[in-house]
């Protein structure tokens, strides 16, 4: 059989329109950062501090001000391999969520959790002054509802380099994301230092939490570990 980039083994014909809606949104988002970067003749980084949450501007600007910032900062990315990256673990993994939960309940999560990634920032910034920007946080809670879900599903992925596919466990791909983030975030150990990537950490803490609540009320879809035969 064929296999597509990335496919989640079982999943039905589902149309997630909610999920669908964030990735248009993010486009648009970015389809802004780039006018307004070059209308300013500045870098985005440059320009952040007016349109994203910043860490020490809590206390001093109206919290009103502050929820906008941070709702934005959830659909805007500083660079154009974090967007790319961020919208195809989405695609991948936010559906399964969305069927769950249903669109608007969804939506709802996929906020909630990037606010837990965003306060996991502000309480373990050690007091400095970050910009806090990207959909990490909620991808991550995309990703730690997913493994309370279906921690049994298995994703194909067809790597064009390589010239072959790989049928791997979900857990495989989430430890993936959340290590390149560990590796690549600003703060990261890449970046000098061994500060932890307090955006994902939140996020998917938040997914965790949120998830395990959720199906104390209402039953978590049945695992089906052969489901991948059945295709």
């Amino acid at each position: 059989m064929a296999l597509r980039p990335f496919r989640v083994v079982g999943k039905n014909d589902y149309r997630p329109y909610a999920t669908f809606g964030i990735l248009v949104v993010s486009v648009l988002f970015l389809i802004w950062e780039i006018g307004i970067t070059v209308q300013a003749g500045q870098s985005i980084e440059q320009i952040y501090d007016s349109y994203a949450l910043v860490t020490c501007q809590i206390g001093q600007v109206p919290i009103t001000e502050l929820a906008i910032d941070g709702l934005r900062s959830l659909f805007m990315h500083s660079s154009f391999v974090e967007f790319l990256t961020n919208m195809l673990f989405l695609w991948v993994f936010a559906p399964s969520v969305e069927q769950f939960l249903g669109r608007r309940r969804f939506l709802f999560f996929y906020i909630v959790a990037g606010f837990g990634g965003h306060i996991a920032s502000i309480v373990f910034s050690g007091g400095d002054c970050l910009t806090l920007v990207g959909s990490s946080g909620s991808i991550a809670g995309v990703l730690g509802a997913f493994m309370i879900l279906y921690p049994l599903r298995r994703i194909e992925a067809f790597v064009p380099l390589l010239g072959r596919g790989f049928n791997l466990p979900a857990f495989f791909y989430i430890i993936m994301y959340m290590g390149a983030a560990f590796f690549m975030d600003e703060g990261g150990p890449l970046s000098g230092t061994l500060a932890p990537f307090w955006d994902e950490v939140g996020g998917f803490v938040s997914g965790l939490l949120i998830l395990f609540v959720v199906t104390l009320f209402k039953a978590a879809p049945r695992g089906n570990p052969f489901a991948h035969l059945d295709d």
